[in-house]
């Protein structure tokens, strides 16, 4: 009868962490990982499918409005997007602040961004990939594995950031080959 009840109380224990905690069992991405297909809404209220661009090396970026950090890295990233997107590389920025969907469209145009920006309106992406503080961004090699992540901006990390998608786009030339 003892045990009858204390496997009752472990039971009501673990379904009570489930409700409470319902995202503990969701795992968070990290370098190594390969990304599953995920969808988000572009400015124009289309949607941006992961898997459309998986044969590609994709810097994926988070951002904000209300972040400087991250509005002073878009120009830099227009930079490298310019520089390698005819050797394969695709940048994507998310906006965590979808519902400013005007304000985003006035940043992208003063800053002439060319590359694909959307939102994550319900945050699952942002989930997904464990992001803590903005600007952060991932960069995923053509097997879709996440090959590098940086959190924070400052100028000199495109150095880094440029290092690695050469890298990775050399790597991936070679392979392909």
């Amino acid at each position: 009868m003892r045990l009858n009840r204390w496997v009752l109380i472990a039971v009501v224990f673990l379904i009570t962490m489930l409700i409470i905690f319902p995202g503990a069992k969701e795992k968070t991405l990290t370098i190594g990982d390969v990304v599953p297909d995920f969808r988000a809404i572009d400015l124009n209220g289309d949607y941006f499918f992961y898997n459309d661009y998986r044969s590609n090396v994709v810097l994926l970026n988070f951002s904000a409005t209300w972040c400087a950090y991250c509005l002073e890295e878009l120009p830099y990233l227009e930079k490298l997007n310019k520089k390698y997107r005819d050797q394969g590389l695709i940048i994507v920025t998310v906006f965590q602040d979808y519902q400013n969907i005007d304000l985003i469209k006035e940043i992208i145009d003063k800053n002439n961004i060319s590359y694909l920006v959307v939102t994550d309106e319900k945050g699952k992406i942002s989930k997904l990939f464990g992001v803590v503080a903005l600007p952060f961004s991932v960069i995923i090699d053509r097997n879709s594995v996440i090959r590098y992540s940086y959190i924070g901006f400052v100028a000199q990390d495109i150095e880094r950031y440029e290092c690695t998608i050469r890298n990775l786009l050399r790597e991936n030339a070679i392979q392909r080959k």
